[in-house]
């Protein structure tokens, strides 16, 4: 390729520079004993990364030099032995190198034709010819530079940015894991965490993906460069230098890589931890009653023999017993389980034939070919699972969509008119079902099994897109509800976006009358499915029609992935992490459906429900926000009896309340700490119940 010279390109943007500072800078560096000049054209880190957010020097060619700080397989980081002295610029920047540089931690190396890129937002060089060894280099080390704690309200490059790719020390930095350990494929293990003192301020403790302010002051640690993170899940604590009065601070390199800037420890640091316990094992799902109808989605993580999946037929059976034993501990026999990456139908095929060998759960797999099933390197599909024993499937078809814009969707067997194009990689699977029960005459409902396309890449294609999906399942949704104004349908699975968000809303209330979003009765504590970059989030959604939602009596997201560490090794034994996202269960009684919740204000409060003879049929704990829910609550009279803590009194403490059929039942009540009332309330789905009918007078 031809290139312009170097020199030119750099006297063009740097001249005022190279007249001054750049000349201060080699008289300075020259007169280390034993050191030789520093040719002219060579061009500081410092320069190269700027002042600004953006290198000046973008995709222009640049020769530089400094000390090795960190190596990694793909390149190595290199810093300015003696910096310019500016807090507003990095002396550090990353060099990519494709494999594994032939350099070591402290060699003083140049780089000759280094292209300067930001590589989504981070200055880098790449391109490099291999890096000669050179005696520029003043002194045996590069001295760290202290960085502090990120802030709530404040941009993170604010903060860090001028510390990009430079060796940093850590002292004193304590939090609470937000994102429990995660390893990649490339090897790279990363612990989310929320610094002290701000956890006292998230909700419950917990940062959600709509909590801007504190979603800035999360905090990355990385093992990239060879150092050991132990295994955390969320809620434990983390400590980098973390014992006052000592010298125990870490060293590492801070680097920006998609989207956050990350502590990366040098090889030998360690970090101090506390396990909390507070994420035990279970409980899950409770086995499906006769007078009851459950109704689950599972993301499956890609199961499939593409070239990008498990192509190896040992890795493929173990990665398909995994799944089957979480599915099977977890989910206790959900009598239908939408399920979201099976990679062709065989995949869904393989999964049933596993849960009834090993687990005698007589499942049936419904699966059809679509556009995604025919990608050798990555097959993904919607599929079906449903119990034999109670479960018929009645019809079952992919309700492809169609654009005018084309998204370079296979085009399978013309689904779409001349001039329109396939909307769905993953067609949304639509199939009408019957289940028997003790209820009597078989339940008759429509679900719609989702996977829409995900956020990765050009978001401003990606939500387009996601509103175009989310306005073809209304329609479809919409045509059942026109032929049957009682139609029950339930829309589930993977949507890719958040609780509230415009593609959501768009399905919400594009049909007549609005579906339901059975997260609406979930204390928002509960609303979350998955945790990206320490942000708890939802992208796993439930929404029904009015006859069905009535007879919801619990909605349960499954925790058994989202807050735990990625295990190093694949268990086939544990429940965890079959998937990154946490299964969601809908539990339906035909004509009885009830659950009972409210708001105390007030965490740690003991709910006790008792029925008619005095007899506990249930009880709880209020949450950090002071939210309860009692799931599958019988219609019926009921006394509510609330123990609260110390120093806390509710008025009365015992409610007498009738719970009735056809949706949730909401209580409130007055609450008394340390002399300051407050009222609890709060708003769920219909129908509503009057407060003041939930509480008669004595």
């Amino acid at each position: 390729m031809l290139r312009t010279p170097a020199l030119s390109i750099r006297f063009s943007v740097l001249g005022t520079f190279l007249m001054a500072g750049l000349a201060a800078f080699i008289g300075l560096s020259s007169r280390a004993q034993g050191q030789s000049a520093i040719p002219l054209d060579i061009i500081p880190i410092y320069a190269i990364q700027g002042e600004g957010d953006a290198t000046p020097l973008r995709e222009e060619w640049v020769d530089t030099y400094g000390r090795v700080t960190g190596v990694t397989a793909t390149g190595f980081y290199l810093q300015d032995p003696l910096g310019d002295g500016n807090p507003r610029t990095s002396d550090g920047i990353f060099v990519y190198t494709s494999t594994r540089p032939k350099v070591a931690i402290g060699d003083c190396v140049a780089v000759y034709r280094g292209f300067v890129d930001e590589y989504y937002e981070k200055t880098e060089l790449s391109r490099i010819k291999d890096p000669e060894p050179v005696d520029y280099c003043a002194g045996p080390d590069v001295a760290p530079a202290s960085v502090g704690a990120a802030q709530p309200g404040v941009a993170p490059g604010e903060i860090f940015e001028a510390t990009e790719g430079m060796v940093v020390e850590v002292d004193d930095l304590t939090g609470t894991v937000q994102g429990a350990t995660k390893r990649f494929d490339n090897g790279d293990v990363e612990i989310a965490f929320l610094p002290d003192p701000w956890s006292a301020d998230a909700m419950g403790g917990r940062v959600f993906e709509a909590d801007g302010d504190h979603m800035q002051a999360l905090m990355y640690v990385s093992g990239a460069l060879g150092a050991e993170l132990p295994d955390l899940n969320w809620g434990d604590r983390i400590g980098l230098g973390a014992q006052p009065g000592t010298d125990d601070a870490v060293s590492a390199i801070l680097d920006y890589n998609f989207g956050k800037y990350q502590i990366i420890l040098l090889p030998d640091q360690v970090i101090t931890s506390t396990v909390t316990g507070s994420q035990p094992v279970g409980p899950f799902l409770p086995a499906t009653q006769e007078d009851e109808i459950t109704i689950c989605s599972a993301n499956l993580w890609g199961l499939g023999q593409g070239i990008e999946q498990f192509p190896d037929d040992a890795t493929y059976a173990m990665e398909l017993e995994k799944r089957a034993y979480s599915l099977a501990k977890a989910l206790n026999g959900c009598l239908i389980v939408g399920l979201q990456e099976t990679g062709t139908p065989e995949d869904a095929a393989n999964l049933a034939e596993v849960l009834r060998t090993r687990y005698n759960l007589d499942y049936e797999a419904t699966a059809l070919r679509g556009p995604g099933t025919v990608n050798v390197e990555f097959p993904l599909t919607n599929s079906l699972l449903t119990r034999r024993d109670r479960v018929t499937v009645e019809t079952a078809f992919l309700a492809q969509g169609c654009s005018s814009v084309n998204y370079g969707v296979y085009p399978l067997l013309r689904a779409c008119p001349s001039g329109e194009h396939p909307l769905f990689n993953r067609p949304p699977l639509v199939a009408d079902l019957t289940v028997t029960g003790a209820w009597g005459e078989p339940y008759a409902l429509t679900v719609i099994d989702n996977h829409w396309k995900s956020k990765g890449g050009d978001e401003s294609v990606n939500l387009v897109r996601r509103m175009a999906q989310a306005e073809h399942v209304a329609a479809v949704v919409q045509d059942r509800v026109d032929i049957n104004p009682a139609a029950r349908v339930l829309v589930m699975g993977d949507l890719n976006d958040f609780y509230g968000s415009s593609p959501v809303e768009a399905l919400r209330t594009g049909v007549t009358p609005p579906l339901t979003h059975l997260y609406a009765a979930l204390p928002a504590l509960e609303r979350y499915t998955y945790v990206f970059n320490g942000g708890s989030q939802v992208l796993d959604h439930m929404l029904t029609t009015a006859n069905l939602a009535a007879d919801v009596t619990a909605i349960e997201p499954v925790r058994i992935n989202a807050n735990y560490a990625y295990p190093e090794m694949l268990d086939v034994t544990s429940v965890h992490h079959a998937s990154d996202h946490d299964p969601v269960a809908v539990t339906l009684r035909p004509e009885q459906g009830a659950w009972l919740g409210g708001n105390v204000r007030v965490p740690g409060v003991n709910v006790i429900l008792l029925d008619e003879e005095d007899v506990i049929v249930g009880e709880t704990e209020t949450d950090a926000q002071g939210d309860f829910r009692l799931w599958r609550v019988q219609p019926g009279r009921y006394a509510v009896r609330l123990e609260a803590p110390a120093g806390v009194q509710i008025d009365p403490p015992t409610q007498i309340i009738d719970v009735m059929a056809g949706g949730g039942t909401f209580i409130s009540g007055t609450v008394h700490h340390r002399g300051l009332e407050s009222a609890a309330a709060g708003v769920l789905f219909a129908p509503q119940i009057d407060p003041a009918a939930a509480f008669p007078e004595p």
